[in-house]
């Protein structure tokens, strides 16, 4: 079942496809950490048919580095899907 999570910084919230829940999109991932935000939610639309908007709150809420904040840059706790302990932020931290 598709789960909806809410990011506390920027007070916007996702509906995941069942797709993202079950698999770590690591082609989007990858893309998203070097700086590829454009492919990286191209692949999303593809690959998992994920919307626009979407595709880019996902892109924009991927850690930029593993174990590290996509909003402030502090130590994640957790891998996965995941909140900030620091700034409150949703990360998929994959």
């Amino acid at each position: 079942m598709a789960e909806t999570y809410f990011c506390h910084h920027c007070q916007q919230s996702i509906t995941l496809p069942d797709a993202l829940d079950n698999s770590i999109p690591d082609e989007t991932v990858r893309l998203s950490r070097i700086n590829r935000n454009i492919d990286a939610m191209f692949t999303l639309q593809v690959k998992f048919g994920v919307g626009l908007g979407d595709a880019k709150f996902i892109t924009q809420h991927i850690s930029k580095s593993k174990g590290r904040c996509a909003n402030c840059g502090k130590n994640l706790l957790e891998d996965g899907i995941t909140y900030c302990p620091h700034c409150s932020g949703l990360n998929f931290n994959w």
